[in-house]
């Protein structure tokens, strides 16, 4: 009887390293998906789960060849967790260089916001159709960068080289988008759309 309780106490304690090792899995796909604090401590959470699970069991397990294994996973789980503290601290540094882009991104996305009021402002006066293509395009810029705003905060997020390069090629959409608008607007519309010109020019440094 006790030989048969042991035997299921070992059975138990495998699964339950089964069960934390798909958690461990499952809480890496979430931080990959989105490399938050919240991930972030989830996967910590996970780890610190199987590596407790792995200590108990070796209590458990007499078989040398068994134990052998269980610490095998052990050294493995080690090594994930000095990997992923080289990750967060990557992602972090990422998060710091990439604020002041941020920053930019609210700004400019400010700008085109007042200069669509503005146009439209304008033009309620006139309601010419002069009046009414400025504001269409005043309306597309502040469209275009609300969009590139959801492609640079993705790679904020997720900040792959792919995600990077989309980024970019967003940005060079942006830009040329801009450049054209700017001799289709009013000349006092200029300064303010030289001066969002020059800040995401900043996106491509």
């Amino acid at each position: 009887t006790n030989l048969l309780i042991e035997r299921l106490g070992k059975a138990a304690k495998v699964s339950e390293v089964k069960a934390d090792a798909l958690s461990l899995r499952i809480a890496a796909q979430a931080y990959t998906a989105k490399p938050d604090a919240s991930n972030s401590q989830g996967y910590t959470v996970a780890l610190d789960n199987l590596g407790k699970t792995i200590e108990d069991g070796l209590k458990l397990l007499t078989v040398p060849a068994n134990a052998d294994i269980l610490r095998g996973i052990r050294d493995q789980v080690g090594g994930l967790r000095q990997t992923f503290s080289q990750l967060v601290d990557n992602n972090r540094q990422i998060d710091q260089a990439m604020q002041p882009l941020i920053t930019i991104s609210e700004q400019v996305s400010g700008s085109f916001e007042t200069l669509l009021q503005k146009t439209f402002d304008d033009v309620s006066r006139s309601l010419d159709q002069s009046g009414i293509d400025q504001v269409k395009i005043a309306g597309d810029l502040r469209n275009g960068m609300t969009s590139f705003r959801l492609v640079f905060r993705r790679y904020i997020s997720i900040p792959t080289a792919e995600n990077r390069q989309i980024t970019f090629d967003a940005a060079d959409s942006l830009i040329a988008q801009v450049s054209s608008a700017r001799n289709q607007l009013p000349n006092k519309a200029g300064p303010a759309v030289d001066e969002a010109l020059r800040a995401l020019q900043q996106y491509k440094s």
